[in-house]
């Protein structure tokens, strides 16, 4: 039985587009933001036995909601009272709630949660100012500061955006799907009519004799209204051979800081393949520089950016099968750790996991594209775990 929406634990995955933005749209009438003065936000911690718990429970009784409550209490086990109405806190809210807090620590996480909502009482009490508040499906998903420091960017709008603006310029474009969590939403375009760039990479390929199958152009949008993301532009290339996903470095960011808006969004998306074509001519770079000891380089590499043991360790042995242990080049081993992404989706459809696994390569371009800092992962004997 899948999760009802409103369970945080809630996720849905989407193939066609309209239907993705429909989804997103009917989410954000089920939406709202009010702000609140922060000295008049406080926390309850719950239990089965709590009068609020109760309370709520008999709020919800009779509609389709009436398990919100105990959802809430596998979960957060906290409920925000804001002007004397109570509300279930969910987990995504947690990160924004110690921000406007303004504490931080892994000992909060384990103290009881009587102890955690009394702690959060006392320090958003001596709190200046206000906090932005984001309801949706009956909990409360995000506390931001509400002091013009935090800006909206709706989501339908953005994944709308992105849609026109690939459906005008590349009107071959394959919407390759979409996720929704409550921590955030992310949609997949698929751009195989930009042939020149294309060309040029594919050319150098053969050139070096890379092998390399079918590529084009791939466009992901993350984003989310917790403060998880902004809205992140995530350039890759597909390939119909391994690896499948190609990421091209870092994400483009609009953060939700301040003066941003949609108009800021659609200057990222018109400057996205000037950026592709930097990022492609990295790519082609890495062939040209030399690894001696290919699965010491990959292994500690993987090991920095914190690729999972057993995935990492995985993405080596077919590496190895692969490539074997011969000296190759840094675009050898930059393909060899893409291999994590198409591991990640084997192991989940979280686009969550995804995206951040896509960030993660992205460091390793970095590492990779530097002779100085490759000399300190390219050497004999150095991997262990």
């Amino acid at each position: 039985m899948s999760e009802a929406i409103y369970a945080d634990s809630f996720q849905q995955a989407f193939t066609d587009e309209l239907d993705f933005l429909q989804f997103l749209k009917d989410r954000e009438e089920n939406g709202t933001w009010l702000t609140h003065g922060t000295s008049n936000i406080f926390f309850h911690g719950l239990d089965k036995d709590s009068e609020i718990t109760e309370f709520l429970k008999n709020e919800f009784a009779g509609t389709d909601k009436e398990n919100i409550v105990d959802d809430t209490l596998r979960n957060t086990a906290l409920a925000a009272e804001i002007n004397g109405e109570f509300y279930p806190v969910r987990q995504t809210a947690i990160k924004t709630i110690f921000e406007r807090a303004n504490i931080n620590g892994p000992a909060l996480r384990k103290v009881s949660k009587p102890v955690l909502a009394r702690i959060l009482n006392d320090c958003l009490q001596v709190q200046k100012g206000s906090a932005l508040v984001r309801y949706s499906e009956d909990k409360i998903s995000a506390v931001h500061s509400g002091d013009n420091s935090y800006a909206v960017l709706e989501i339908p709008e953005l994944f709308q955006i992105t849609g026109d603006w690939i459906e005008n310029n590349f009107p071959g474009y394959k919407f390759s799907g979409g996720t929704y969590e409550h921590a955030m939403a992310t949609a997949l375009w698929e751009i195989d009519d930009h042939d020149d760039l294309i060309k040029s990479y594919t050319d150098f390929l053969d050139k070096h004799s890379i092998s390399h199958g079918n590529i084009s152009f791939g466009l992901r949008l993350t984003t989310s209204d917790v403060g998880i993301y902004g809205a992140n532009l995530y350039p890759m290339l597909f390939s119909d051979s391994s690896p499948n996903v190609i990421s091209l470095g870092h994400s483009i960011k609009t953060t939700h800081r301040n003066s941003a808006n949609l108009a800021a969004f659609k200057e990222k998306l018109d400057d996205l393949f000037p950026q592709l074509s930097i990022a492609i001519g990295k790519l082609k770079e890495l062939a040209e520089v030399e690894v001696n000891y290919p699965l010491d380089c990959m292994g500690n590499i993987l090991k920095k950016i914190r690729i999972p043991k057993k995935m990492a360790l995985e993405a080596l042995e077919f590496f190895k099968s692969t490539n074997g242990t011969n000296p190759c080049t840094a675009h050898d081993i930059y393909f060899g750790i893409c291999h994590v992404i198409f591991l990640t989706e084997c192991e989940t459809n979280s686009g969550l996991r995804i995206a951040d696994m896509e960030e993660n390569v992205a460091r390793a371009l970095s590492l990779l594209a530097s002779k100085r800092r490759l000399a300190d992962y390219d050497v004999p004997g150095s991997f262990t775990w």
